[in-house]
Order: structure tokens, then sequence, then C-alpha cells
């Protein structure tokens, strides 16, 4: 179920993309972080965090910027 997740999020951030709305990548791609450690894919995980970071700052999402310390102290990335 997480795996279909994960492929379902990836579709719609593609669709986001090609339609450059960088709102609509943010939120699927932040959903993406519990389930990518989930499901053993920590490794996948940086890269898609230096990702939301960037998004978020650009938006200046102050809710998810905040979180990210805690979230990489929880899943024990840098």
């Amino acid at each position: 179920v997480m795996e279909r997740g994960i492929v379902t999020l990836k579709n719609r951030i593609q669709i986001a993309q090609n339609q450059n709305d960088s709102i609509r990548v943010l939120l699927p791609s932040f959903s993406m972080v519990p389930l990518m450690f989930f499901t053993g894919r920590k490794e996948d995980i940086p890269v898609l965090m230096q990702t939301i970071m960037r998004l978020a700052q650009q938006q200046k999402n102050n809710n998810i910027l905040g979180v990210i310390p805690e979230l990489k102290k929880i899943i024990e990335i840098d």
C-alpha cells in the first residue's frame, strides 16, 4: 500500500512539474518523506528533503521549514 502511495505521489509531482506549479510539487513531496522512510528508502530522503527545503523557502512556507529540522532528527539524516 505504501509503495502504491509513493507511485501516486510521484505522478502528482510529475504533473505539477509539467505545469510549473511549485505549490503542487511541494506538498506531495513532503508527504512522500514518511512513506519513503517506512518502506526502507531512507537513502532517497536527503535529495527529496533538499527539494522540499528549496521549494518551501521559495514559497516562504514556514510551517514546513519549521518541521524539517525535527523530521531530520527523527529519521536521522543530516
